[in-house]
C-alpha cells in the first residue's frame, strides 16, 4: 500500500514539473554606447499599458540575444487588451573604479514582438562622445534607436559622422 503510496506522489510530481511553463524567447540585442551588453544590466521589466487604463509590470531575464519572459505574459503583449509597451532596466558601468547606474524606460512598439530579431541601440548623451552628436529624449538622459527586420530608426545626427574611417 506505502509503495502504492509513493508512486501515485512521484507520477503527480513528475505532471507537475512537466506542466511548467517554457519561458518564450525573444532574439534581442542590447548595445549600450557601442557595446553589446552582457552582465551588466538588471531590474529588467516590460511596463504594459492597458487598453482599459491598467498597468502591468512584466518580468523579464536578459542575456547577449535574448529576452525572456513567460509564455502567458508574451501572449498578453501580443493581445489587444495591451496599448504600448515600454522596457525598462539599469545599466552599471565601471570607470575608474567607481561605479554609475544609469535607469533607462524604452518605448517599444508591439510590432517588434512579432519580429524574428530585434536590435536597441542607446546612447548616453551625458558622455562627451555623445553629448556632441545626438540630442537626448526630452528629460532624459539618453537616445535610442532600433534595427529589425521590417526597418529600425535612426536619429539625426548634429555633426556628420564618418562611418568610413
Amino acid at each position: 500500500m506505502k509503495l502504492k503510496i509513493i508512486i501515485l506522489i512521484c507520477v503527480l510530481l513528475s505532471f507537475k514539473v512537466s506542466a511548467q511553463e517554457q519561458p518564450q524567447r525573444i532574439n534581442f540585442i542590447l548595445s549600450i554606447d557601442e557595446k553589446i551588453v552582457s552582465g551588466s544590466v538588471s531590474k529588467i521589466k516590460i511596463l504594459a499599458s492597458l487598453t482599459h487604463g491598467g498597468k502591468r509590470v512584466i518580468e523579464a531575464d536578459y542575456y547577449p540575444g535574448n529576452l525572456s519572459l513567460s509564455q502567458s505574459d508574451y501572449a498578453l503583449l501580443k493581445s489587444d487588451t495591451v496599448s504600448s509597451v515600454f522596457l525598462s532596466f539599469t545599466y552599471s558601468e565601471f570607470c575608474n573604479k567607481n561605479r554609475r547606474d544609469y535607469d533607462y524606460e524604452i518605448d517599444l512598439k508591439k510590432g517588434w514582438l512579432q519580429s524574428y530579431f530585434y536590435v536597441l541601440y542607446v546612447y548616453n548623451t551625458d558622455k562627451s562622445r555623445y553629448k556632441k552628436i545626438l540630442e537626448p529624449l526630452k528629460g532624459k538622459h539618453y537616445i535610442y534607436e532600433f534595427d529589425y527586420p521590417g526597418g529600425g530608426t535612426k536619429r539625426i545626427r548634429k555633426i556628420k559622422i564618418n562611418d568610413c574611417d
